[in-house]
């Protein structure tokens, strides 16, 4: 189990941690790459620079990040594979009899063909597009999520004030990379979340904010905690 950091992690530096495991001795940031184990896990473009545009006066930057690029599933994904094969494996069949058979028929199975060739392999390369943009920080005081468009142009930011945060749902594989998701989402709502596939959310609203994919998701966790007490405590 990793310790607190010794001081709030920046892109762009050397990590390191008190009591290091043999799996994890430190983490490199060099030249726009977080480098662990001899694996790319997610690209900076001016992460720091980008998240202190949105900072308010007197708040600092404890923590900012990127989602990984290692990781390309989630844990619905073995729900929503099946599912996409499926579909995309019916809607094809259907549209070569169709069109085989002839008549106009072919035409209207050609909506079901490309939905079924997104959720298949189209979804993963819009996920991964989409992680290169975003942007998370823990400051003094706030969580941010910051997503930019591909010139580096701010589209979105969610943040949400840490004292008022009421619950946590985390998830971690062996390698360390997981997702908090801090605040009350519905099951399904975060079913959809980090997949490709989150438009299906989007007729909901959730004041969650979610750290998705991240390195070293219990270190994190531990700053957050650490932070969200003294905040409460006062």
């Amino acid at each position: 189990m990793l310790s607190k950091p010794k001081v709030g992690v920046s892109l762009g530096h050397v990590i390191t941690w008190n009591e290091p495991t043999s799996e994890m001795q430190q983490v490199l940031c060099k030249e726009g790459m977080v480098v662990f184990r001899g694996r790319i896990l997610f690209m900076e473009n001016n992460c720091k620079d980008i998240i202190s545009k949105e900072l308010l006066p007197n708040e600092t930057i404890l923590w900012n990040g990127q989602p990984s690029l290692e990781k390309t599933f989630t844990k619905f994904d073995i729900f929503l594979v099946p599912f996409s094969i499926l579909w995309g494996g019916f809607a094809i069949i259907w549209f070569v009899i169709a069109t085989v058979v002839g008549g106009i028929f072919g035409l209207f199975g050609i909506p079901f063909v490309v939905i079924g060739i997104y959720i298949m392999f189209g979804r993963f390369l819009v996920k991964k597009e989409n992680k290169k943009r975003t942007y998370y920080a823990i400051t003094n005081a706030r969580l941010l999520v910051i997503k930019t468009d591909h010139k580096g142009n701010k589209k979105s930011l969610h943040s949400a004030q840490i004292h008022s945060i009421t619950g946590e749902v985390v998830s971690y594989d062996k390698k360390g990379i997981g997702t908090i998701v801090f605040g009350t989402t519905p099951y399904w709502f975060r079913m959809y979340q980090n997949t490709g596939m989150d438009f299906f959310t989007g007729f909901s609203q959730s004041n969650a904010v979610s750290f998705f994919d991240i390195a070293n998701c219990e270190s994190v966790l531990k700053i957050y905690t650490d932070l969200k007490y003294q905040l409460c405590s006062r």
